[in-house]
């Protein structure tokens, strides 16, 4: 399953986030802006949308996982902002999590 949270300037989807549930009952975020609108807040948005929907319906996954490149900061503030916490990294990327259980 798919859950799905669109930002739009105007008719115009200008990005996205994903929650994809795996088969081990966690979930995975998807996040993404068109280039052309990057930096004006819509990644925000549908971040803090996607993460009071998981703060509401905290029995649909066992953990939340968005995942990172080290280089991405603005992807991993957006998860900390959204209350995601480290959980493990490599040399070059970074899950940070929400623990639903």
């Amino acid at each position: 399953g798919r859950k799905r949270f669109i930002a739009r300037e105007g008719k115009t989807p200008v990005a996205f986030l994903d929650i994809i549930k795996s088969q081990n009952g966690e979930a995975n975020i998807a996040i993404g802006t068109d280039a052309k609108y990057r930096g004006k807040g819509y990644a925000s948005k549908v971040a803090s949308r996607g993460a009071k929907w998981i703060d509401q319906h905290p029995d649909v996954f066992t953990k939340v996982n968005w995942g990172a490149f080290k280089e991405n900061t603005a992807s991993i503030n957006l998860a900390k902002k959204n209350g995601f916490v480290l959980d493990k990294e490599t040399k070059s990327f970074a899950t940070y999590s929400k623990r639903m259980e």
